[in-house]
């Protein structure tokens, strides 16, 4: 009986001595302990980021440390930089760099901010004949300077001297007589060594053109021709004839007989049938 009375007398006393233990308040302010190696890890957080620019990213993060950082975003509108991307429909940038002239490619340079202008050559009304128009193309600008006239043509299925034989075939011949009139080309040019001023004439340069677009090229039969001209600077003022040979199918209408300059470009169109 003595014997239970020790071991609960001790008990009593273990209980009083841990209950005049002294707690220790932990950093987060809520949890005690007894030891402070037994509070809690300590958990970082993010202040308030919010900069109120809508054009930033705001972050915070472990990677920033738990601390806050502003990443520009571009292009953003409403920053008053008219950037990449963003013109014509951002307040940032001007309405439009339309400066109602067909005759110059308009844009806008981000790098400059400003509208660039850039002459488009050649552009037919700019009041200026430039290389590669003519009175064909743009005769607001240019004058006539071929007159092309078809005198005659013939349509047929056999050629003297040709091997080709059109017969039973959805092709013939046509054979077209022309003249060229040099109205006012004069500028310089070379053959066989020598140079002089006029219209340089090439026969294969010359063109078939349907009512559909599509081009016929002569043959080489043409040389066979009665009037056949071959390559030749016809002089300022001079008129002269020619004779050239094409195939073409049999049911092609509104035909007509194209000169081009040196460029390939139109300097002249005649009816042939």
């Amino acid at each position: 009986m003595m014997k239970k009375r020790l071991v609960l007398l001790s008990a009593v006393l273990l209980l009083i001595a841990c209950t005049e233990e002294e707690y220790l308040l932990c950093p987060d302010n809520v949890t005690r302990v007894l030891s402070l190696e037994d509070c809690p890890e300590e958990r970082e957080e993010c202040p308030e980021c919010d900069d109120y620019d809508n054009c930033t990213r705001d972050i915070c993060n472990a990677g920033t440390d738990y601390k806050c950082e502003y990443r520009e975003i571009k292009p953003c509108d409403g920053n008053g930089i008219c950037e990449e991307g963003e013109f014509p429909w951002s307040g940032d940038c001007p309405d439009s760099c339309n400066d109602n002239d067909e005759c110059t490619k308009d844009s806008y340079n981000y790098a400059e901010e400003r509208c660039l202008y850039e002459d488009i050559i050649p552009c037919c009304g700019n009041d200026a004949c430039e290389t590669g128009e003519t009175y064909i193309g743009c005769p607001p600008d240019c004058e006539q300077r071929l007159d092309l006239s078809v005198t005659h043509y013939a349509k047929r299925k056999q050629m003297a001297n040709s091997e080709i034989d059109l017969r039973n075939t959805d092709y013939f011949f046509v054979v077209v007589e022309f003249k060229l009139h040099n109205l006012g080309m004069d500028e310089p040019e070379t053959l066989n060594y020598k140079t002089e001023k006029g219209f340089f004439y090439d026969p294969f340069k010359m063109r078939l053109q349907d009512e559909t677009g599509r081009f016929y090229k002569p043959e080489y039969d043409s040389d066979f021709l009665t009037g056949w001209r071959d390559i030749d600077i016809i002089p300022k003022g001079d008129k002269v004839g020619a004779a050239l040979l094409f195939i073409v199918p049999v049911h092609t209408e509104h035909v007509q007989l194209v000169a081009y300059d040196k460029y390939g470009s139109k300097l002249d169109v005649s009816e042939v049938y």
